[in-house]
């Protein structure tokens, strides 16, 4: 077997092992989170999601792959057994299916960006270049994940005021600021199984409020009025969602209006967010995390 085959064996067979282990962590923390109502920062919220694949990237190139390379001859005989090649397959399998999942995201969502087309949103008191008006959209949504442009449906901007769309489209420019559909479209793809337990899925609907929230806190900027305003804006697109069957867009573009998180919003935006609740490690999953993290480190020392 060639070096560079078992490179790869091990590779994708250390990515997931280390994987797992901090997957492992996380749903811990996670579940925390989620016992606790704790209201966390969203880069914390994201960083917390994607540390199982990062984790395991980052131990495959930056230790074991050097290490591999630098004290493995070529041509040394090597067998692995029959587990170690079904977990380098089931994760070659996942990132595979990574590969492909982003690449149709991503070719849908620039079709879809290309049959939206409008014309720039322009008025005397509300100049707005960076905004298209299309048609068959419902509500205002930021396109693409580089060269991102604000879509407003027709509907949406018959339906708000000068002073409501001016601050829901700094709502979306917030999300621009923020690559927040760039980093929408790395949890989605994400290779590791968190995404597939409840803890991770907790995780991701946490950075989606938190991310939204954020977004509404920089487009308001403390004025009361823009408050309001904004609130107002987000009541008017949810009916217009709720009579209007047009497209709303990708599943991956950072969308102005959220059902599920409506009240939440328009709650904080008219009386204030609420103060955040300290975070308190129970100490029986403080020792399991720290047991694991002990573990992977001791096992990692050994080999």
């Amino acid at each position: 077997m060639t070096l560079l085959t078992t490179s790869v064996v091990l590779a994708l067979v250390w990515f997931a092992t280390i994987g797992i282990l901090t997957s492992a962590m996380v749903w811990v923390a996670a579940r925390i989170i989620d016992a606790q109502s704790v209201q966390l920062r969203p880069d914390v919220l994201l960083a917390l999601r994607l540390a199982p694949s990062a984790a395991g990237l980052g131990f495959v190139v930056t230790i074991f792959l050097p290490a591999h390379w630098l004290f493995e001859s070529p041509g040394t005989p090597e067998s692995f057994g029959f587990v170690l090649r079904a977990i380098a397959g089931t994760t070659l399998a996942i990132v595979l299916r990574t590969i492909l999942r982003g690449g149709i995201v991503a070719v849908h969502s620039i079709a879809l960006r290309r049959s939206l087309r409008g014309r720039p949103i322009a008025t005397g008191e509300l100049p707005a270049p960076d905004a298209l008006e299309v048609e068959g959209l419902t509500g205002l949504s930021l396109a693409g994940f580089f060269h991102t442009k604000i879509l407003v449906g027709a509907t949406a901007r018959q339906a708000l005021t000068d002073a409501e769309l001016d601050v829901a489209l700094a709502h979306e420019r917030a999300h621009r600021r923020a690559w927040d559909n760039l980093k929408r479209f790395a949890v989605f793809c994400a290779p590791d199984l968190l995404g597939l337990s409840r803890g991770g899925r907790q995780l991701e609907q946490a950075w989606n409020a938190a991310a939204e929230c954020r977004a509404d806190a920089l487009a308001v900027g403390g004025d009361p009025t823009r408050a309001v305003n904004l609130a107002s804006a987000l009541v008017k697109v949810a009916r217009l969602a709720d009579r209007s069957p047009a497209h709303t867009g990708s599943i991956l573009w950072s969308m102005f209006h959220h059902k599920g998180l409506l009240e939440t919003r328009v709650r904080r935006l008219v009386d204030g967010p609420s103060a955040p609740r300290p975070l308190r490690l129970p100490i029986v999953s403080l020792a399991t995390a720290s047991a694991l993290t002990t573990l992977a480190a001791l096992w990692m020392a050994s080999v």
